[in-house]
């Protein structure tokens, strides 16, 4: 999924090919760097006898280059600019789902428990944005879920169908890369639905 959906990214004009280049000899030139600093740890300790801790300076002075290096390279985006902007509104609006999600922020209309319902699952919030809807008493069961039983107790089945869905697909996985997951959910499953 992870390569379909970068080629998707990437043919609609999502990636820029020197944002990516760019990462890449910032990866090959951290790497490098490492190497070297093997190989300078090598001499230093060698070299210890004669002149003592001092030639150590050199390889731990490459190895923070090495280690800033791997942090700028995990760090690059390849995003083309306005994909960051993007990028960004998306990032935006999970993090407004999750204030929703835990009752920083208002819910307003019980209608957008349905509406917003996929989103805060593909941003792993699912299981929280049912609980809080559930808790303030005015969910509103989506059209397409249907459980044996009516009132609280389909709200119940509904969110025991989520809670199960969730842990079953490992929705949970997206943790601080908000924005940068996927998910979904669709009728029928456990809990009496049909």
């Amino acid at each position: 999924i992870d390569t379909a959906m970068k080629e998707e990214l990437r043919s609609a004009g999502m990636f820029s090919p020197e944002r990516e280049r760019a990462g890449q000899i910032l990866k090959y030139i951290a790497l490098g760097i490492g190497v070297i600093t093997v190989l300078l740890f090598l001499a230093a300790y060698f070299l210890r006898l004669e002149y003592g801790a001092w030639p150590l300076l050199v390889p731990v002075g490459t190895l923070l280059v090495a280690f800033g290096g791997a942090i700028l390279a995990s760090l690059w985006s390849p995003l083309a600019p306005h994909a960051e902007v993007r990028a960004l509104q998306w990032k935006k609006f999970a993090s407004h789902l999750a204030e929703i999600s835990v009752g920083k922020a208002d819910a307003g209309s019980p209608s957008l428990f349905e509406e917003y319902f996929p989103y805060s699952v593909s941003f792993g919030l699912g299981s929280e944005w049912v609980e809080h809807f559930r808790n303030r008493g005015d969910i509103i069961l989506p059209a397409w879920f249907r459980a044996l039983h009516s009132g609280a107790k389909a709200e119940r089945a509904f969110g025991h169908w989520i809670h199960a869905a969730l842990a079953a697909g490992g929705s949970r996985s997206i943790g601080g890369g908000v924005g940068r997951g996927s998910g979904g959910a669709a009728g029928g499953g456990s809990c009496g639905a049909r």
